[in-house]
C-alpha cells in the first residue's frame, strides 16, 4: 500500500512540475512580446502616409525602409474608378445643361403668355368699366393673368436652380479631373 501511495505522490509531483514548467514558458513568451522596463526610451521617425483620395493602389514605387525625400512619388492609385466617375459627372452636367435650356425656353414661353394675358386683362378692365363684359369674365381674365405672373416666377426659379446645379456639376467635374491628373 505504501508503494501505491508513493506512486500517487510522484505522479502528483510530476504533474505539478510540468504545470509549473508550462507556466514559466508561457510567462517568458508573454514577456517576449510585451516587454516592460522602468527607464527605456524608443525614438524613431515615423511618418503616416495617406493619399488625398481613396482607391486601389496601382503601383508602389518604394521599397520597405527606403529613405525618401519630400515630393518623391510613393505610389499611384488606379485611375479607372475616377475616369468612370468623371464620365458620369460629365453626362450629368450635359443633362443639367439640357434641363437649363428647357427651363429657359419655358420661361420665354411663360413671359410671352404673361404679356398676352396682361393685354387681355387691360382690355377687360377697360370693358368692364363700360359694362361691355361681365364681371365674371373680367375675373376669369384677371386670375389667368395672375397665374401667368406666378408661372413666370416659377420658371425663373427653375432657371436659377438649373444654373446653380450647373455650377455645382462643373465644380464636381473639375474635382474629378484634378483627381484623375493627380493619379496619372
Amino acid at each position: 500500500m505504501k508503494i501505491k501511495f508513493l506512486n500517487k505522490r510522484y505522479v502528483f509531483g510530476i504533474v505539478i512540475l510540468i504545470m509549473a514548467g508550462l507556466m514559466c514558458i508561457g510567462y517568458f513568451k508573454y514577456k517576449e512580446y510585451y516587454p516592460t522596463t522602468d527607464d527605456a526610451y524608443v525614438s524613431a521617425y515615423i511618418v503616416d502616409v495617406a493619399p488625398q483620395i481613396s482607391g486601389r493602389v496601382d503601383y508602389v514605387y518604394v521599397k520597405d525602409n527606403q529613405l525618401v525625400k519630400k515630393g518623391t512619388l510613393l505610389f499611384t492609385i488606379d485611375p479607372k474608378l475616377y475616369q468612370v466617375v468623371l464620365d458620369r459627372d460629365q453626362a450629368e452636367l450635359q443633362s443639367v445643361i439640357a434641363q437649363l435650356k428647357s427651363s429657359q425656353a419655358e420661361l420665354s414661353s411663360a413671359k410671352s403668355q404673361e404679356i398676352c394675358d396682361k393685354y387681355d386683362y387691360e382690355r377687360e378692365k377697360f370693358l368692364v368699366k363700360g359694362h361691355s363684359v361681365s364681371v365674371r369674365e373680367y375675373q376669369r381674365i384677371y386670375y389667368k393673368y395672375k397665374e401667368s405672373i406666378d408661372e413666370v416666377s416659377n420658371e425663373k426659379a427653375l432657371v436659377e436652380q438649373s444654373s446653380a446645379a450647373i455650377d455645382k456639376m462643373k465644380q464636381e467635374v473639375n474635382n474629378d479631373i484634378l483627381k484623375l491628373i493627380e493619379n496619372s
